[in-house]
């Protein structure tokens, strides 16, 4: 049992961890030291060496680091919930290592422990509410939404400005869905935890297949097409009239939207994933040891391995079949879809041709306070999500 995930937004996070001195840098474990200056979290450290001149307590723990299972289960059975050496590979799903963990990965379940109790720091002794964290992240993560959204007259073009308003809150909706359902697929803890998994999981196929429904409309209204907005899609087999005026309007646009990947990706969420939420049975999950796992069809597993050839290393699937369905764990699938749907949503915004707008879309010069992204590490950054994305590979 990690204790670290078995907290609430009342008590502290209590949470035993034992540093790797010979596979850390210094200012890695400043980082964590910072972390341990929390208000309602307590770490209680433990180094493999002595470290000298340090502001936390961190006590002397005389043991060499492996990783390998015999080493894992000692320590589970010392009591440690983390144990962190940069000699661990990332961990891409594999939440089996636990409580083995590299930096990035500690940092990234300690970011979703603290955001699931309500948690928001933007220094270790200066809180914030949700709705700053989630504007923040958002920024973060979706650096292109403000480009478009400084471009709106939100007078003169209410349609525009209510897609685009649309997009904004479920932008945070996603962020909300994915920071919860990582959460509990790491503290996979029975029933509980396979229920909310699979609750935040549909929660988060739904916004983002209804994300790019929303980019449809943007760039129905953008470039003043004026279709009837059901009749408005990004795919390329369900909408071919609207797309071929997309083309000739901005060619360039249209190559992002017609770019196999993404279609192949927009495919896999909008069908089978999301109408198989909402018309037919929901994926249905596994309860298991090692990972909280669901069901799923031949049909979404092969859009997920083509999908998944360019990111073998960040995303690791261990697929068990089971007649004609198959059982995979959920979080390797939220991470594929966060990593191809964060870089799509951002491609496309960026491929907004501003200068071809209606005259009523103009540049706002409203002053947004709020417009710089803030850097802190511990809840704006998540490293297999890097600040800068490429539309290019």
């Amino acid at each position: 049992m990690n204790n670290a995930f078995y907290q609430n937004n009342v008590h502290p996070i209590f949470t035993k961890i034992l540093i790797d001195t010979d596979h850390l840098s210094r200012e890695q474990i400043e980082q964590i030291g910072k972390v341990a200056s929390i208000e309602l979290v307590n770490f209680e450290l433990f180094a493999t060496s002595r470290i000298e001149k340090f502001p936390v307590n961190i006590s002397f723990y005389p043991t060499k680091f492996s990783v390998n299972e015999t080493f894992r289960r000692n320590m589970i059975q010392q009591g440690f919930d983390f144990c962190i050496s940069n000699s661990v590979p990332n961990n891409a799903g594999r939440v089996f290592n636990i409580p083995l963990v590299n930096y990035n990965d500690f940092m990234e379940l300690i970011r979703i422990i603290l955001v699931h109790n309500n948690q928001f720091y933007i220094e270790p002794n200066i809180k914030v509410d949700n709705s700053l964290y989630l504007h923040y992240r958002s920024n973060y993560l979706f650096p292109e939404y403000q480009r478009i959204w400084n471009s709106t007259n939100h007078e003169e073009n209410v349609m525009y400005s209510d897609t685009m308003d649309s997009i904004a809150n479920r932008l945070k909706q996603l962020i909300i869905a994915f920071d919860e359902c990582s959460f509990y697929c790491f503290e996979n803890r029975g029933n509980n935890s396979l229920v909310f998994a699979i609750l935040y999981f549909d929660s988060f196929v739904s916004q983002l297949a209804s994300i790019f429904g929303n980019l449809a409309n943007a760039i129905n209204y953008c470039y003043d097409i004026n279709f009837d907005k059901y009749k408005t899609d990004l795919r390329i087999k369900k909408a071919s009239k609207f797309l071929d005026i997309v083309k000739k309007r901005d060619s360039q646009l249209y190559n992002v939207i017609a770019d196999s990947d993404f279609q192949d990706f927009l495919k896999l969420v909008v069908r089978p994933l999301r109408n198989n939420i909402e018309h037919n049975n929901i994926p249905r999950g596994i309860n298991s040891k090692v990972a909280i796992s669901m069901t799923i069809c031949p049909e979404t597993w092969n859009l997920i391995v083509k999908l998944n050839h360019k990111y073998p290393q960040a995303c690791f699937f261990n697929p068990k079949y089971s007649g004609e369905y198959i059982h995979i764990a959920i979080y390797p699938v939220l991470k594929l879809l966060m990593i191809f749907g964060r870089k799509y949503i951002n491609c496309i915004m960026h491929g907004f041709n501003l200068d071809l707008k209606p005259k009523n879309i103009k540049a706002s010069k409203e002053f947004n306070p709020l417009k710089q992204v803030c850097e802190n590490p511990l809840y704006f950054t998540t490293y297999w999500l890097p600040r800068y994305y490429s539309c290019n590979n």
